[in-house]
């Protein structure tokens, strides 16, 4: 049986991606901003490259992550059984059959919202993105969801 020595010269090495400290992150993010002082390590320019990147992908990750304070867990959607939303999109009130693919090109949001619904994973969603899946599929909303009760005054209460 042959053992394998710690260090072979002829095997390559998995490459490792280079992942920043938050103290790193930190520091250039204070330091590395346009008209703001520049950093240059003295081990190559190639890191202040790659750290304002990751600094720039960080910022813009924070700014244009979606908030449950757009859209609370109150005002959202329940979606009643996966088995019936499947069995709807496979029978549609007119038309062919959907896909999740079709189905997200129709109601205008994203395959994964839809895929998410159908498998169970997710059963909550929007109450516009319900809306606009039951009104694709040729049904009422509630006969899907359980929709978040109205916050409008109704006529009869004045």
């Amino acid at each position: 049986m042959r053992i394998a020595p710690a260090f072979e010269p002829n095997r390559r090495r998995p490459r490792t991606l280079w992942r920043p400290s938050l103290e790193t992150l930190r520091l250039y993010s204070e330091n590395v901003t346009p008209g703001g002082p520049e950093i240059t390590p003295a081990s190559s320019s190639r890191l202040v490259d790659v750290a304002s990147q990751v600094v720039q992908l960080w910022r813009h990750r924070e700014t244009e992550r979606p908030s449950l304070e757009t859209t609370p867990l109150s005002n959202r959607a329940q979606l009643h059984d996966p088995a019936t939303l499947r069995w709807i999109m496979k029978h549609p009130g007119c038309g062919s059959p959907f896909s999740v693919r079709t189905l997200a090109a129709a109601a205008g949001c994203k395959p994964a919202a839809i895929g998410h619904l159908v498998s169970g994973r997710y059963r909550r969603t929007s109450e516009e993105r319900a809306r606009r899946i039951a009104e694709v599929l040729g049904c009422e909303p509630t006969a899907l969801f359980a929709l978040p009760p109205s916050t409008d005054l109704d006529e009869s209460t004045g």
